[in-house]
């Protein structure tokens, strides 16, 4: 595209004069398009005024036209669209509070890790916080504007002994989450590579 637009322009550049003089009915076209053009008018306006309807004078302004547009369309093709972030993707902000609110409910009701978080959901401050803490850690994780405010994952579970297949049923809980929102395939992929070397400082210490 940017061949394009070099070519429209010198093209634009070498053949300016005659277009010019065509459509003005002007006289003493140079040879040289670079060199001044010295013009000689010939009553234009009565001219302009029989030949309105001239098939000639058309052709010579959708010349014009179809030059501009090509020009336009060249400079347009060398803008570049930034790809959206997977934050942007998720849905911003609103769609994954909305998946942390099914997550959470998952946590819940999922007997393999639900002891864990029995203290914390007993408590309403804490469930906001905690709640309020993974929005902000994913958000923050997929390119958002947000800025995860809690402990790190190494000093939030040291000591709790959490182990493999707990650490697998959080992951399932929170997959179960994306897919209750049909989230796509290549999200969910790429927030699990986020989320996953996680693992290393939330099991077994």
């Amino acid at each position: 595209s940017g061949r394009l637009a070099l070519l429209v322009i010198g093209l634009g550049t070498a053949v300016w004069p005659w277009v010019f003089a065509a459509v003005f009915h002007l006289e003493n076209i140079p040879k040289n398009p670079f060199k001044p053009l010295i013009i000689k008018p010939k009553f234009f306006f009565f001219n302009a005024y029989q030949n309105i309807f001239d098939m000639k004078n058309l052709a010579r302004l959708l010349f014009i036209c179809l030059f501009a547009s090509a020009l336009l369309y060249a400079c347009k093709e060398e803008e570049e669209v930034a790809p959206k972030t997977l934050y942007e993707r998720l849905g911003g902000v609103t769609a994954i509070s909305a998946v942390v609110d099914q997550f959470l409910a998952n946590v819940v009701g999922d007997n393999v890790i639900n002891a864990r978080f029995a203290v914390t959901v007993a408590d309403p401050a804490r469930t906001q916080l905690l709640r309020n803490n993974l929005i902000d850690q994913i958000c923050a994780g997929a390119g958002g504007p947000c800025q995860y405010k809690g402990k790190t994952m190494l000093e939030a579970h040291t000591g709790m002994q959490i182990t493999d297949a707990e650490f697998n049923a959080l992951v399932g809980d929170l997959v179960a989450a994306l897919n209750q929102f049909s989230v796509p395939q290549q999200e969910k992929d790429e927030l699990l590579a986020i989320l996953g070397p996680m693992r290393a400082d939330v099991v077994g210490h």
